[in-house]
């Protein structure tokens, strides 16, 4: 940060473009070293009558003192440090005074001012419509003022080739860390059996990895060298696409299931994922003891997993209970809580539950029967908290 003080002059001898040696503070007022302080950054002006120079420097404590000129902001010699010479009989002042260009920064409506990396206040143009400012970090700059969590737009689809293209269409998300913005401008398609290249209809598989059937996929909008794009990692951290692509950012936007030699068809309104031919993944006996079900749902993330399922009672008052791995253990009951969710008479009925980061729930019934869990979808996230 650079400095200003009231009643800081000095005079220096010094020629050339170098360091001044300053003499001392003048008749009536304060040096730079008690005005400014010792290693403190100042705003200087130095003039003979002729030449002249403004700019910041560095005051030193010493014998002499002395001041740097480390930043010219305007000068006499086209806006570069003056070649001090003995050419002009008249003595040369150095003075600490506020200047108009730091002072008044501004020069159109709208303008912010902010501390430049010289310590200085430096003019931040006017941001676009619907920008606000926040901070990168380092500086305020103007972003999209994308809130914690924010995810829009971003839709996943089977593309024209369905076994093995995915498209996104275009839209914005704060990235995993919520520090930054990641807008995708317009739909972009990626190639799931091709390694990861950069732009529309290219390969979006990272490229340490290997397509494998019956695998999850997660989808990833992803920063690279500054350019946002989708990609598919098996890593919910996005750790392969971060290591072989060089993705600086990144946050996932969904997640694709890789079947027999072809991606699994389905589509999505806003967080909610439904499967084109939901699998029978669970047709086994249920008994009073519990056990945990593996459906078809992402993995290593929790979602609300959307299922059919029917039990058959053998009579009335027999039922089976679906619950989360979240939750407490608890039995099946037709008398007390938690009751059942899936009802004995053989009829199919919807429910919604929370899966483990393995895509699983918990079963349990009142008697052991065939239970029959069929999964339609999910409901995701992403993110969001």
């Amino acid at each position: 940060m650079a400095f200003v003080a009231d009643r800081v002059v000095e005079t220096t001898q010094t020629t050339g473009t170098g360091t001044l040696d300053l003499d001392g503070a003048s008749t009536g007022f304060r040096s730079f070293v008690s005005g400014i302080g010792d290693g403190n950054t100042a705003v200087y002006t130095i003039e003979d009558g002729v030449e002249w120079e403004t700019g910041t420097g560095v005051v030193t404590s010493a014998s002499p003192d002395t001041l740097s000129r480390v930043t010219v902001l305007a000068s006499s010699n086209s806006g570069s440090k003056v070649n001090w010479t003995n050419d002009n009989a008249n003595e040369r002042n150095v003075f600490c005074a506020p200047l108009a260009s730091i002072v008044h920064p501004h020069t159109t409506r709208g303008d912010i001012a902010r501390g430049s990396s010289t310590g200085l206040v430096e003019r931040l143009a006017l941001g676009s419509a619907g920008q606000v400012m926040e901070s990168d970090g380092t500086d305020l700059v103007w972003g999209a003022g994308l809130p914690r969590g924010y995810l829009a737009g971003l839709t996943l689809s089977n593309d024209t080739d369905a076994t093995n293209d995915i498209n996104v269409t275009a839209g914005a998300a704060r990235n995993a860390d919520n520090d930054g913005n990641l807008v995708l401008a317009s739909e972009q398609t990626k190639q799931i059996d091709v390694s990861w290249a950069t732009g529309d209809d290219a390969g979006g598989l990272s490229s340490s990895l290997t397509l494998t059937n019956d695998t999850w996929y997660h989808v990833f909008l992803i920063l690279v060298s500054g350019t946002v794009e989708a990609g598919f990692d098996t890593s919910v951290t996005a750790a392969n696409l971060v290591t072989d692509h060089s993705a600086t950012k990144y946050r996932r936007i969904g997640s694709v299931r890789y079947g027999t030699a072809t991606n699994l068809g389905f589509s999505q309104l806003g967080d909610e994922f439904r499967l084109d031919d939901p699998p029978l993944d669970v047709n086994l006996s249920q008994s009073s003891s519990s056990a945990l079900r593996t459906l078809t749902v992402p993995v290593d993330v929790k979602v609300l997993a959307i299922m059919n399922a029917m039990f058959d009672a053998a009579s009335a008052g027999n039922a089976a209970y679906i619950s989360s791995p979240d939750v407490n253990d608890e039995a099946a009951s037709s008398t007390a809580g938690p009751l059942a969710n899936v009802g004995g008479d053989d009829v199919p009925t919807e429910v919604s539950t929370r899966t483990n980061t393995s895509s699983q729930v918990r079963t349990v019934a009142t008697e052991t029967r065939t239970l029959k869990i069929a999964t339609l979808g999910w409901v995701d996230r992403r993110g969001r908290g």
